[in-house]
């Protein structure tokens, strides 16, 4: 049986985009003095100027296929995820240098393939950047594999760097305060404060410690750090995430996933 918590998406994912380095605490007072660049921008090497939130489809192949729209958050570390209503995909890989001729990267790496229609999964992860922004992966094995034996479990997603329609990084908001999310009958609930380290806890009992490192580039992508205390999901958390809003002064929407070993935990944080 898959552990895990499903969170819905809102529309607010409409206005996203990309990754960064140093960490630093956000506060309303600084909000007009931040300005918030593009990660390959800021950085040098391949999978830091890669970071940002892309947007595309993501396709799930387990006994029937399946292909929703989906969003992807690639952080400056290497963290990936990519959520859609069928699938989510997690993991940690880096790109290789561009090739001169394309500015392509092809990769390959390992990641964790979570849904609601089998356990969790580790597959391998092979892909593709180009220097236009078009992430694509898959996992080729597993097709390899299906010619072989039925069902294979599968995926492939593609997407494309999504510019944000706004100058948000967390640096550039005031991101303390209380944040929370509902599903189901279950309420979360944490609190930022002006370090970007947080607490909470949920209706089930669950206790949330941790902080979010902050990039100071577009699209708010912040690496998640967390520890869970207190209930069966117990653990050391890992993650990817992104501050959304419609400018500096209206951010109010934290999305993104944490995971360990066995579980992940989708965000969908409302101030």
């Amino acid at each position: 049986m898959m552990r895990y918590i499903w969170i819905a998406l809102t529309a607010a994912l409409a206005g996203c985009g990309g990754g960064g380095s140093d960490s630093s605490s956000g506060s309303s007072s600084e909000s007009n003095n931040i300005t918030c660049e593009p990660a390959r921008e800021i950085f040098s090497s391949p999978t830091e100027k890669a970071a940002g939130v892309y947007l595309g489809y993501f396709e799930h192949i387990y006994e029937t296929s399946t292909t929703r729209e989906g969003t992807g958050i690639l952080s400056p570390s290497g963290r990936l995820m990519f959520f859609a209503n069928n699938g989510l995909v997690t993991g940690l890989f880096s790109l290789p240098e561009p090739s001169p001729v394309d500015g392509t990267s092809t990769f390959d790496g390992s990641v964790k393939l979570w849904s609601s229609e089998a356990a969790a999964d580790s597959l391998p992860l092979n892909g593709y950047l180009t220097g236009q922004g078009g992430l694509s992966a898959n996992c080729s094995s597993c097709d390899d594999a299906r010619e072989l034996l039925e069902p294979v479990r599968s995926y492939r997603f593609e997407a494309q760097y999504g510019k944000p329609t706004s100058n948000v990084c967390l640096s550039s908001v005031d991101a303390s305060g209380s944040w929370s999310q509902s599903s189901g009958e279950e309420t979360t609930t944490i609190t930022i404060d002006a370090n970007n380290s947080f607490t909470g806890s949920d209706s089930t009992g669950c206790v949330y410690s941790g902080a979010l490192i902050d990039h100071r580039i577009e699209g708010g992508i912040m690496d998640i750090n967390a520890t869970i205390s207190n209930c069966a999901k117990a653990g050391e958390f890992t993650g990817v995430g992104s501050i959304l809003g419609d400018s500096q002064e209206s951010a109010h929407f934290i999305f993104g996933a944490i995971w360990s070993d066995s579980r992940v935990v989708v965000l969908s944080l409302e101030k």
